[in-house]
């Protein structure tokens, strides 16, 4: 997303009033692109009010908003500008990252950067993607519909490679204690939400017990039923789970959740990601190698 506005104008319609009367304790939720953002916004909103900005280096910036908020969720995370919000908060700072299997952000990402209507306008916007595989003039959006498919999955991989790696840094860094926080892979929703909502209110510190109950209400009405997909086709794993909220009810928000249904239901996902690899592994071998590694220390992927 482009800037703070562009994210914010996306949620007016969706925006709710705090349930929980606030957490009380400093908090960044930070996430990549098709790693899990709207969920991570909405189970914020669920704790109190937050402020949206578009990447973590904002909080570099005076003149940016969230620059003196202290419940934050970034759309991208930077993990030098992370490292220096923490060391500006302090230890009581509680952080949440999500993170998701390599691949299916670049399938993801694939589908939803070729939707028609685009559903961000950034998709429309010309730039220099020489070094991606476009034209030096063009869109991405434009670059990808041009494409074969073969083509464009390696393209959509060259053109997410930094954020992914940023990803990475950011998912080393917790692990390795580095920067206190916890790192949630959005598959993980699927497979155990209440195992993973536990993870969650407990990094945040929800420690009364009546309110982390409220939580757990609330939050499953972020979960549509296992049946999600069935008009997509019979997908695994996330596929077969929907995690775009269903608070709200009008027009734009339907949009938004077709188009974030799309790009998890795709039938053709499980298609695409072997053609992706098989493309990585001749073209780009040593970028196929690393996301391998990636997928396998990140244990994302459904079993």
């Amino acid at each position: 997303w482009k800037d703070h506005k562009s994210v914010e104008s996306m949620w007016n319609n969706e925006k709710y009033s705090a349930q929980l009367d606030g957490k009380g304790n400093p908090t960044l939720y930070c996430s990549h692109h098709k790693a899990g953002t709207v969920l991570l916004a909405k189970l914020s909103r669920l704790l109190g009010p937050s402020c949206e900005c578009d990447r973590t280096d904002n909080l570099r910036d005076p003149d940016k908003p969230c620059y003196n908020e202290t419940s934050v969720v970034a759309y991208h995370c930077n993990p030098q500008s992370l490292v220096e919000y923490a060391q500006k908060i302090g230890s009581e700072l509680a952080l949440v990252h999500s993170v998701r299997d390599p691949f299916s952000m670049l399938i993801s990402g694939y589908v939803y950067h070729t939707e028609e209507p685009v559903p961000e306008s950034w998709l429309n916007e010309k730039r220099d993607l020489l070094s991606v595989g476009c034209q030096s003039n063009t869109s991405l959006h434009k670059c990808l519909k041009a494409l074969p498919l073969e083509k464009g999955l390696v393209v959509q991989t060259l053109f997410a490679e930094h954020g992914l790696r940023e990803m990475e840094e950011v998912y080393d860094m917790i692990e390795n204690k580095t920067n206190s926080g916890i790192n949630l892979c959005l598959e993980s929703w699927a497979a155990d939400w209440h195992g993973t909502a536990t993870r969650f209110v407990d990094e945040v510190r929800l420690n009364d017990e009546e309110k982390r109950n409220k939580f757990f209400d609330l939050s499953e009405e972020l979960k549509i039923d296992h049946n999600a997909c069935s008009g997509y086709g019979s997908g695994g794993g996330l596929d077969t789970v929907m995690i775009t909220p269903k608070i709200g009810g009008n027009s734009k928000t339907a949009m938004l959740s077709q188009t974030h249904l799309a790009s998890f239901c795709d039938p053709n996902r499980e298609k695409y990601k072997q053609i992706l690899k098989h493309q990585l592994s001749e073209a780009q071998p040593d970028l196929f190698n690393w996301l391998m590694s990636l997928s396998e220390k990140l244990q994302c992927a459904p079993t």
